[in-house]
This record gives structure tokens, C-alpha cells and sequence, in this order.
């Protein structure tokens, strides 16, 4: 399982420098003079690139346009369906999908010297000869935190001895948690299946052909729907829990597994009747699509990164999607702040085909009980310049969700919430509860001063912390805290 803080030799080549996880999202890398040097958000030191003489894949030049197909791999298709997507994605109702970038832009046409920077995916592109795996810059306690917080299912927290397989195990994860959110909630699905057959009195449809030949026999051949559990997406579960023996965390949800086969009657289908199964139309059952597509990654290896049985390989997580919603989920459990909804929005024109309108969709619109002013804010998964500020056009961003709604509604306040590592943040004291938690300015639009914040998650890096879990649940209570506290001050 990697960590935050990759530890790499003194000297190594590309090719494994590339797949041992060494870049993290949100950086920029330098290759020249046969060194790598990270330089941003902070230049370190160059590490050396030896020239591996037995090593076949250390062909510069094949390697830099294993680099430039890995480039346009991108997480939404051109052509705007989901059919060829590379990122796991999941229930559009909780999660927005935020970026359509690749995992690496690479820039620079020289293979002895160029530049590669990372966004907000993570995950890995792999081939016969190469792989590329860009790993967290918050670890893969984080991970598991923000996804198992956000599902409702926080008591996990030791999995040591997973093998570091780029994140296939992350695919997993997010199954179990998914499993375990939509069991609960919904029970196990089932779906109506025909059936014909002779029963002791009429049921629906009575066959009078079959009645008038054998009425003697006492029976009626009626064909009639009802409930079934023994259903397609109930044998693709099973199939697919399966997958997940190989990692520590598959127990949680035996319990359910034991059911799955209980009321699969033992049942078994085809590989391809399991692929070809089909999202459920019943409303009720909605959140159980999610796991359909989950699984079905999962039983066709979807992400098994570095499986040498497949030409090529790709695995994308977009964790700024993660972020937001795990960020939605900590307002939501405060009583005192009512959140509105993630689809409140506002349209503008775009100067298209008549009547054109794009919608504006700031990531949190809220307010505290009892007040009427609203808060606009965005949630960014980016590194905080403490220096220089914002981005310029995350700025942009917030001016114009902020100059709408006011449009509408008095706005009590607005700004940005970023994760910031616990060693990074300038402002770290003794006693966490004294630290400061924000950063407040004030804006002015339309002739109005309107407070402006900029709020930080702080996290520690895996090998500071002697319980991961224990510090998050301190951070996450000391920023909901902060919301509440700034919600509290104003109006």
C-alpha cells in the first residue's frame, strides 16, 4: 500500500520511477539532464535517472510516447457518452464529475527534455512495456476515510498488507462500502419475473386452451408476474464479491454475500448474461445502479493495473469529485447549517444559438438556522499558494456565482475550501483547537462588502498520525465547527 510521502532509491530508472507511485496529482515534474525534479507546489531536490543497461524498457524515446498516448487518456470521452470512459464514476445525484483532463499533460517535444504535470485524477495507464501510476498526495487513509465517511460506514480503518496494484484495491473498497450503504438502506433488490405454470387456483392470465384439454386435472396453466431475488443483478453481486477475497476488508460484507447466495437459489449465469445486466427502472432500487456498474468493472478486471494478460490497462479516479461530496456530507450532519441542494442553480447567457443558457452551480449554498442570509462557496482540490492567494480563475468562478445569487438573495458570505496536509499548513500551533482555521477578507460587488473566506481540512500524513481515523474525526470536527461558528457571527 503506498504512502504519502513516496520513498524512492537514490538513483533509478525512469520506467520505475514512473509505476512506483513517485507522482502524486496536483504537481509538475521536470525530466532533463537525466534527473527528475519536482517543482511545484515546492521545488525539491533532483533525483537521479540511472541508465539501466539490462533494462529493456529504458528506451527514452519509446517511453516518452508511452507518455504521450497516456496524455490524451482522458476521463470523459469526446464524444460525450459513457460508453469508453476511463474514470470510475459514480451516482451522478451525489457526485459531480469535474474535470474531463487526462491524468498527465506532458509538455515538450524533447524525450531527453520535458515536463509532465498531474491534476486532480489519480490512478494509472499501463501497456506490455510501461506503466504510468499517479498516486495521492494525502495517502491512502484518506481515501478510505472520505469514501467510507461519505457512505455512512466509518468503522474501517486498519488494512495493512494490501499489495500496492496502482488502485485496484480502491475499486474494491468503493464496492463494499456501496454494497453495504445500499443493503441497508434498501434491503436486497428485486425485480418482477413472468412465470407460467400450473397452479391449484387461477392466478392473472388463464390459459383456456390448456383448461378445456386438461380441466380434469384440477390445475390451471396461468402465466402471472412476481417479485423475484433471483434476479441478474443479484448473481452479478455474487460474482463479483468473489473478486474482493484478495483483500482484507471483503469480510464486512460477507454477511450479505451469505444472503446473496441464499435467495440466488444457487442459480449461476453466463460471463455474458452477468455483463449484459441492466440498470433497475424501479426508482426505489436507483442506488443499487451504482454497484451494477462497480461490479461489473470489478468481474471484467477493469482495473487490475498490472495484469500482463491485457495489452493495456487503465484506471482513473477523479478524487476533487470525491472531495466535494465527502465536504457536502460533513455540512450536512450539522443540524444548524441547512445545505440547499447541489442542482440550485442559475442561468446565464452564452451568446450561442438563441435563447442559449449555461447554469451555474457553485459546489455549497448554505445558510444557519434561523438566519436568511446564504453562503456561496466552492470546494477546490488544489494546493493553497499561501503566498499568493486563490487562483485567478477560481476567483473569476466565485465572483460570478456570488454576482448571481445576489441577484435573488442577500449573500451573508462566500469563499473557498481547499485540504491542506497538517505539515504544509503556516499556521500549526500546539493546541489544534487554537489553530487558525481560516483565512476571512472581505469582497465588493455591486457596492456591497461581502465577507470572504478561505477554509482548509487539515490532514496529517499516514506515518505522523498513530491513528488515522482518530485525527480525521478531530478535523472534521473542528471544520464543521468553523462553518457553524462563521454562520453564527454574521447575518
Amino acid at each position: 500500500m503506498s504512502s504519502v510521502e513516496t520513498s524512492t532509491p537514490d538513483s533509478t530508472c525512469l520506467c520505475d520511477i514512473l509505476k512506483n507511485g513517485t507522482l502524486t496529482d496536483n504537481q509538475t515534474y521536470t525530466i532533463s539532464n537525466d534527473t527528475i525534479t519536482k517543482l511545484y507546489p515546492s521545488q525539491a531536490s533532483p533525483m537521479p535517472i540511472t541508465h539501466c543497461p539490462t533494462c529493456s524498457k529504458n528506451n527514452k524515446q519509446a517511453l516518452f510516447e508511452f507518455l504521450g498516448t497516456a496524455s490524451i487518456v482522458s476521463s470523459r470521452p469526446k464524444d460525450g457518452t459513457d460508453s469508453q470512459r476511463k474514470v470510475i464514476v459514480f451516482d451522478t445525484e451525489k457526485y459531480e464529475h469535474n474535470t474531463s483532463d487526462p491524468l498527465i499533460r506532458v509538455i515538450g517535444t524533447n524525450p531527453h527534455d520535458f515536463t509532465i504535470r498531474t491534476g486532480n485524477l489519480i490512478g494509472y495507464i499501463t501497456n506490455k512495456s510501461y506503466t504510468l501510476y499517479v498516486s495521492s498526495r494525502f495517502g491512502d487513509d484518506f481515501l478510505r476515510y472520505m469514501i467510507a465517511d461519505a457512505h455512512g460506514f466509518l468503522e474501517l480503518e486498519h488494512y495493512g498488507g494490501m499489495s500496492n496494484d496502482g488502485y485496484y484495491w480502491l475499486l474494491i473498497y468503493l464496492w463494499n462500502t456501496t454494497l453495504k450503504q445500499a443493503y441497508h438502506r434498501l434491503g436486497l433488490p428485486k425485480s418482477y419475473i413472468n412465470k407460467n405454470e400450473h397452479t391449484a387456483k387461477v392466478r392473472r392470465q388463464l390459459n383456456l386452451i390448456d383448461y378445456f384439454q386438461y380441466k380434469t386435472l384440477g390445475t390451471y396453466q396461468c402465466s402471472y408476474r412476481e417479485h423475484s431475488y433471483d434476479t441478474p443483478p443479484i448473481a452479478l453481486f455474487i460474482h463479483a464479491h468473489k473478486n474482493t477475497r484478495e483483500f482484507p476488508f471483503w469480510k464486512s460484507t460477507r454477511n450479505i454475500y451469505n444472503t446473496l447466495l441464499y435467495v440466488s437459489q444457487g442459480k449461476k449465469r453466463t460471463y455474458k448474461e452477468l455483463l449484459s445486466t441492466k440498470h433497475f427502472t424501479n426508482p426505489f432500487y436507483k442506488e443499487y445502479n451504482t454497484l451494477i456498474d462497480l461490479s461489473k468493472k470489478i468481474i471484467t478486471h477493469a482495473g487490475t493495473g498490472f495484469d500482463t494478460t491485457h495489452t493495456s490497462s487503465t484506471f482513473l479516479f477523479d478524487v476533487s469529485m470525491l472531495f466535494e461530496y465527502f465536504i457536502r456530507k460533513l455540512i450536512e450532519k450539522n443540524h444548524d447549517i441547512q445545505l440547499q441542494s447541489k442542482y440550485t442553480t442559475r442561468k446565464i447567457p452564452t451568446g450561442g444559438i438563441p435563447h442559449k443558457k449555461r447554469a451555474l452551480k457553485p459546489d455549497l449554498v448554505f445558510k444557519g438556522k434561523g438566519k436568511s442570509g446564504l453562503y456561496v462557496f466552492d470546494v477546490k482540490y488544489k494546493y493553497f499558494d499561501f503566498t499568493n492567494g486563490a487562483k485567478r480563475e477560481d476567483l473569476f468562478q466565485l465572483h460570478t456565482y456570488v454576482g448571481q445569487w445576489s441577484n435573488e438573495c442577500s449573500i451573508a458570505g462566500c469563499g473557498l475550501i481547499y485540504p491542506c496536509k497538517e505539515k504544509d499548513y503556516p499556521y500549526r500551533k500546539e493546541d489544534a483547537t487554537q489553530q487558525v482555521r481560516y483565512l476571512q477578507d472581505t469582497l465588493c460587488i455591486s457596492n456591497k462588502s461581502i465577507p470572504f473566506y478561505i477554509l482548509f481540512l487539515i490532514i496529517p500524513t499516514q506515518h505522523e498520525s498513530p491513528s488515522f481515523t482518530t485525527y480525521m474525526n478531530k478535523q472534521c470536527r473542528i471544520f464543521t465547527d468553523t462553518i457553524q461558528s462563521i454562520t453564527n457571527n454574521n447575518n
